[in-house]
């Protein structure tokens, strides 16, 4: 966010100082320009005020159990004052929720910010991964600002190291997914043929391991990535299995269509998206998820997989792997890193019904040596490939060489501590299932 010509207005009560000091200095790291009330110094206070919202682009709103409590010694809720003004200028608002929400009584003048959305703050120490979350989803992207985390992602399957690292996470992967598939095949006949979409198939190592048996009579799997798609029908690709390169926000519809048609089939009985959404924008999510329930049969089930970044802690490693899941949320290029926990409102959203949720966790207690380079192997290694791309597009950035060197330091010791005996960290998997 180096450079961007957003700026923020953050409006609090002064009981939440504390609080709010937190959010500023994490919206800080995050290379925004923000304005605070401490920041004024004499002057016409109310007239300074509203001008610095006037000339804001954001507004961040604390909301607290004090919020909207009278005000001591005033004629008039400050807070109230900023967002009325900030709601005739049509700036942009984004709640921030304290362990709290907004009154059922708002003041009937400000009475419409009742229904903005924002992010929910439940435990002040993960509040860096809240601000995040808003920096995502919420704070708007401005023309001839620097290129945003969401409006691009650098990622490409189609690699020797992906292969490699892919082929690992399938396998590391297999006791999560096959009680996720085996869960929610539970209502269909034992003697029905399956067919089955591998959505985001990659290499289509996945795939090979769940649907090789009778019971699946057509296993179609697409990816956007030409050299995987080659890849798969090389190694898999029989009157069974057959991949097809198509994007999966874009033209999707047509290419399920044309693929039902060439197999002779209705629509889809089993669909398998794994770590995909992570690598798609907010708003194409559920634009995916619509369409493939549009090909789906009528009794069709859906299973989604992926990962959340707020789930993975560790001891025993003075801090490195906190310090690189915030490195890898922050990078330019990087993916959402913290989409485990949207599955169900995207599920939701998509018109999908039945919806279950399910979480496995996997943790280093019972690890021998050769399971705990794998972890590093298929959960870390990767975070540099973003660094080093935005590096050599860039080399003079100085932005740039020292966050790709201080992730290669930090990806150097974390794999020296993952041997430690003393060393332990845990992660969970997030699996969503839903019924057409």
């Amino acid at each position: 966010m180096s450079g961007t010509t957003d700026k923020i207005f953050i409006s609090y009560k002064r009981k939440d100082v504390t609080f709010v000091k937190g959010v500023y200095d994490e919206l800080l790291k995050l290379g925004y320009s923000i304005f605070w009330d401490r920041q004024l110094r004499g002057g016409q206070f109310p007239l300074a005020l509203e001008n610095e919202i006037k000339s804001s682009t954001d507004f961040v709103l604390i909301v607290t159990e004090n919020t909207f409590m009278p005000s001591e010694n005033a004629d008039e809720n400050w807070v109230v004052r900023e967002i009325r003004i900030a709601l005739e200028n049509n700036i942009n608002i984004v709640p921030v929720f304290y362990k709290t929400a907004f009154p059922n009584d708002l003041p009937e003048d400000i009475a419409a910010v009742g229904s903005y959305n924002g992010t929910m703050v439940y435990d002040f120490i993960r509040l860096g991964e809240s601000i995040y979350d808003i920096h995502q989803n919420f704070l708007k992207s401005r023309p001839g600002q620097s290129e945003s985390i969401e409006s691009r992602n650098n990622y490409k399957s189609a690699s020797e190291s992906e292969l490699q690292r892919l082929k690992i996470q399938a396998k590391g992967a297999y006791e999560v997914d096959n009680d996720a598939i085996s869960f929610a095949l539970a209502d269909f006949p034992a003697d029905k043929p399956l067919n089955v979409l591998d959505a985001g198939c990659a290499y289509g190592f996945v795939g090979q391991l769940h649907f090789n048996d009778d019971r699946f009579a057509n296993v179609v799997g697409i990816d956007k990535e030409a050299g995987c798609i080659d890849y798969a029908n090389e190694e898999f690709g029989n009157s069974k299995f057959s991949y097809h390169e198509i994007d999966l926000v874009n033209e999707l519809s047509e290419g399920l269509e044309a693929i039902k048609h060439e197999k002779g089939i209705a629509g889809f009985d089993l669909v398998f998206v794994a770590l995909v959404m992570h690598h798609l924008k907010d708003e194409d999510v559920p634009k995916m998820l619509r369409t493939i329930r549009k090909h789906m049969s009528e009794n069709g089930v859906i299973i989604i997989r992926t990962i959340d970044d707020g789930s993975h802690i560790a001891d025993g490693d003075d801090g490195i792997v906190d310090r690189i899941i915030y490195l890898s949320g922050s990078v330019k290029g990087g993916s959402d890193r913290y989409n485990g926990r949207k599955i169900y409102r995207f599920l939701l959203n998509a018109g999908l019904r039945d919806i279950k949720m399910k979480s496995y966790m996997k943790d280093t207690t019972s690890f021998d040596a050769d399971s705990r380079q794998l972890l590093f192997d298929e959960r870390f290694s990767y975070r540099i490939h973003n660094f080093k791309r935005n590096l050599d597009e860039r080399p003079d950035d100085k932005e740039h060489q020292n966050n790709y060197h201080e992730m290669k330091e930090l990806l150097k010791k974390l794999e020296d501590k993952i041997h430690e005996k003393s060393f332990w960290y845990c992660e969970y998997d997030y699996v969503g299932i839903a019924k057409k």
